[in-house]
């Protein structure tokens, strides 16, 4: 009996040793969000979607503080998300509740496509070896591995996503994605048919527009389609904002959506109809709550199709629409233990708990404007893109007449209307000084006079010409000494 006694003794003693650890207690509730630039709270600094649900939850869940953990970030498709998630959640505190968010889709390719061979192997034999699927991951971000992106390979990794929250006992959220379909028109590619033609066809459509012959501008675009499949897209936008101006919404929302699923070559990506399907069946089919954000937008929208309304640029909403957002993820949650305490009524209410200043209203302003911009570049016709930078531009001055960005903005916007958006050379200008996405510019002053040069090579206005250069002055000194981080 002693000896038996002596024995297990001397096993609970060596398992003490060699480590028999609790699991450490619960600490917080987790609260991770992934996705693109809107849930990084584009174009509003010091935000993202996870502190506002925070807020709007009161800060606690479960009888736990909210921790959160935004890992959403700009120009991400849901395949760099759903790894950083995974990578994420292995260093977690098991003992801890939590959810997910998931707001991906604009930076995705919406349109089916025959899967490859490769991508057929990785998917249904490598991505099961977790190390192994990091490793793919790695040499297809450093181009040393080619990658397929289509409707088949978005629905895989939004999969592997809710995999991997759910292997991790979290809650999960997807929503469908919103983009601005009612007031961007499609690209119009170069190449094709040469700009300067471009414009003379487009401009002769919107002359008979201005005299609201809304007919004869129908008959005109659809003409010019036929005759001209590149600028087709763009064609078809302008017989939708026809139709809307007769009255007859259901036939141009119609249109809208066919532009979305027509325009291929563009600077940014839309969600397409099929995505949004994709992210409501797996929803379904995962037995996780989908929050149908496309569609309250869209119940929000003149005639039921989002526009500047609610979205800011092509795919970041207004702070009216980050609440609708917001809101909807908060709601989606509720339950057990889990209940919305805040519904902001307007954005000031929001701004007000951001202690948002004079700056951050123009950071704001100057990220959308900027967006605009450098997706006006390789578009034959950008004018309504180049029309709202201006509009976002000059909003920024009028409110702080020696903002040095806005003004600059204007300036960069007048050259574009003059061709600056269209070559490699100047093209590769723009980059050279960082001046394509961002918030603040960040020029150091010694490169100001090769600014200026380029504005009088574009035969720019001379007083607009002294403002900039008088503005540069003003630049805060941590603008200089770090560039933009969009």
């Amino acid at each position: 009996m002693k000896t038996r006694l002596l024995l297990v003794a001397a096993a609970l003693l060596s398992l003490a040793r060699t480590g028999i650890r609790r699991a450490p207690a619960p600490d917080a509730f987790e609260l991770y969000v992934i996705g693109e630039s809107t849930p990084a709270g584009v174009p509003y600094p010091r935000f993202n979607t996870a502190w506002l649900v925070k807020e709007m939850l009161g800060g606690e869940a479960m009888g736990l503080p909210i921790r959160t953990i935004s890992l959403a970030a700009a120009h991400n498709s849901i395949y760099p998300q759903e790894m950083a998630l995974e990578e994420a959640l292995a260093r977690r505190n098991p003992s801890n509740p939590g959810a997910v968010l998931v707001y991906s889709g604009n930076n995705d390719n919406g349109r089916s496509e025959p899967m490859t061979a490769a991508e057929r192997v990785k998917e249904a034999v490598l991505f099961r070896v977790r190390p192994l699927a990091r490793l793919i991951y790695y040499l297809e971000r450093r181009r040393r591995m080619s990658s397929q992106r289509s409707l088949e390979t978005f629905e895989y990794h939004l999969n592997q996503a809710v995999s991997h929250a759910k292997r991790h006992g979290l809650r999960v959220v997807l929503s469908t994605v919103v983009s601005n379909v009612a007031d961007i028109p499609p690209a119009v590619a170069l190449g094709k048919t040469p700009v300067a033609e471009v414009e003379r066809l487009l401009d002769a459509g919107r002359a008979i527009e201005a005299k609201r012959e809304w007919l004869g501008a129908i008959t005109y675009y659809e003409s010019l389609a036929a005759a001209h499949p590149d600028v087709e897209a763009y064609a078809t936008f302008r017989v939708a904002k026809c139709r809307e101006a007769m009255g007859e919404h259901e036939e141009a929302n119609r249109l809208y959506w066919r532009c979305v699923e027509m325009n291929k070559d563009d600077q940014f990506g839309r969600a397409t109809p099929a995505l949004n399907e994709v992210i409501r069946r797996t929803g379904k089919a995962r037995g996780v709550h989908t929050f149908l954000a496309q569609e309250t937008f869209s119940e929000r929208a003149p005639h039921r199709v989002p526009g500047y309304d609610l979205i800011m640029d092509g795919q970041h909403p207004t702070m009216a629409g980050h609440m609708l957002l917001a809101s909807g993820f908060a709601v989606s949650l509720a339950g057990p233990g889990i209940a919305v305490r805040w519904y902001p009524s307007k954005p000031e209410e929001v701004f007000e708990r951001l202690k948002y200043t004079k700056e951050d209203h123009a950071e704001a302003y100057l990220s959308a404007a900027r967006w605009l911009f450098s997706v006006s570049a390789e578009n034959a016709y950008s004018r309504e893109r180049l029309d709202r930078a201006q509009y976002y531009f000059d909003w920024v001055t009028k409110r702080d007449p020696e903002n040095f960005s806005g003004w600059l903005g204007l300036g960069l916007v007048a050259m574009a209307r003059r061709g600056l958006l269209v070559t490699k050379a100047d093209l590769d200008w723009l980059g050279t000084y960082d001046l394509y996405y961002g918030g603040s510019y960040a020029v150091p002053l010694k490169d100001i006079p090769e600014i200026v040069k380029k504005l009088r090579e574009h035969k720019i206005a001379e007083p607009l010409i002294v403002r900039i250069e008088t503005a540069s002055k003003n630049q805060r000194p941590a603008q200089l000494q770090s560039r933009p981080n969009y």
